[in-house]
């Protein structure tokens, strides 16, 4: 797999680097990795093996503070301007066995403390949460989707959509043997998904693997909000929030009854949190206005009885 960041100046490859490599050094759109490698602007997990093996670079567009790796992971902060605030993305190449790749999502799950509120994980999850993100085959049961979903809800991330052909991955065979699945995926923190509400990633075709290569673009919101949501009691009184909380509540996710419930309360948050944002209270602005009044009327009134 290979993923270009559309955040700006990221790349990262997992599996058979002989030939993405050569096209990296081929790209004419930026640094070749060659000076990548020369100015040590990447980071670079050993293979186990023939299995997995992960190398992430970046060029002078970004800003990295923190690089952290396991043996599946690659987990950066990073900002690209100097006043804003910094951000985790997380690239992972999980194991194909269940028992393994449940001890690497727990990992994540203790990891993701130290990612703060903003923050994405994309990668090869070797693992479905949703049956139709498989076509052809044996059909995944629903009790076998359970465990990536608890997973998933015990992160509280969020699905980036995706565009492009619907599965990431295919066994390259003909006909009636053809499988193929969404294993490669991205999933955003609310945080993330407030701070970049039109995340998305394109799935690209390429022959030459049976992976897909993934594209992510992220324009980041220019309203700034606090990233802990909180429900405004005067939300109730405007119109349009009845329709908010109904459209975003009546989305249909597939998993247990209580991974249900918690997708359908994390998407009504995400609806409100953009829906609060296309008007403005300007609560800041009289604050400090009131404020400036309370200190003008003590500076010109120390000795005054304001009872009087």
């Amino acid at each position: 797999m290979r993923v270009w960041d559309g955040l700006g100046g990221l790349a990262w490859l997992a599996r058979g680097f002989g030939a993405e490599l050569q096209r990296l050094g081929d790209d004419r759109r930026g640094p070749g990795i060659s000076q990548l490698l020369r100015e040590r602007r990447f980071c670079f997990v050993e293979p186990d093996g023939s299995i997995g093996g992960m190398l992430l670079c970046w060029d002078m567009q970004v800003m990295v503070l923190q690089v952290r790796e396991t043996s599946f992971s690659i987990q950066i902060q990073f900002k690209l301007k100097m006043k804003e605030d910094p951000c985790w993305l997380t690239f992972v190449y999980l194991s194909t066995e269940l028992p393994k790749r449940m001890e690497q999502w727990q990992c994540l799950i203790t990891d993701k403390e130290g990612w703060g509120e903003e923050w994405c994980i994309i990668g090869d999850w070797n693992d479905l949460h949703l049956q139709e993100n498989k076509s052809g085959g044996r059909p995944r049961s629903l009790r076998s989707l359970v465990p990536f979903q608890t997973f998933i809800s015990d992160m509280g991330m969020t699905e980036l959509s995706m565009k492009g052909h619907k599965y990431t991955w295919c066994n390259n065979r003909e006909n009636e043997g053809i499988v193929e699945e969404k294993l490669d995926n991205a999933f955003g923190s609310m945080g993330w998904m407030i701070r970049y509400p039109l995340s998305q990633f394109t799935n690209i075709y390429r022959s030459a693997s049976d992976h897909g290569m993934l594209l992510l673009k992220a324009k980041e919101n220019t309203v700034k909000s606090n990233m802990r949501f909180t429900f405004d009691k005067r939300w109730a009184t405007r119109e349009g929030v009845r329709d908010i909380v109904s459209k975003a509540w009546a989305q249909s996710h597939l998993g247990t009854p209580f991974f249900k419930l918690k997708e359908q309360v994390k998407v009504t948050r995400v609806a409100l949190s953009k829906w609060s944002q296309t008007f403005g209270t300007n609560n800041k602005r009289k604050i400090k206005q009131l404020t400036l009044k309370l200190e003008e009327m003590r500076s010109i009134g120390e000795g005054k009885n304001w009872e009087e």
